[in-house]
């Protein structure tokens, strides 16, 4: 299968986890270099988005926190694209989402 990527240009999802992991460039893994992984659904799909930011713009506990209450986190993926490609095994696919930046959209209903 060949590498498709949709631009969707700047988008609010409801955000159910966090986490930080180490930034991969063409396949190495970068031991000084970080990015943010949030988690969102998008047309009932499980999605994660990497954004190349300091981690500081939420936490895993600020997330887990207004998930818990049934209130997600509504964050701005600005400049988001989705990226669909081969997964290693036939007929499997590997969905993967960037965006440039992420800045909380709402967050006045949850703890």
């Amino acid at each position: 299968m060949q590498r498709y990527a949709s631009y969707l240009g700047d988008i609010v999802l409801p955000v159910v986890d966090f986490r930080r992991r180490n930034e991969y460039i063409d396949g190495v893994k970068q031991e000084k270099s970080f990015e943010s992984v949030y988690t969102t659904f998008l047309n009932y799909e499980r999605i994660e988005f990497a954004v190349k930011d300091d981690g500081k713009v939420v936490s895993a506990q600020q997330v887990k926190s207004y998930a818990d209450n049934q209130t997600p986190i509504n964050m701005l993926f600005k400049e988001a694209e989705i990226i669909i490609s081969g997964a290693k095994a036939p007929y499997e696919m590997k969905v993967n989402a960037t965006a440039q930046q992420a800045i909380i959209a709402n967050a006045e209903k949850g703890k």
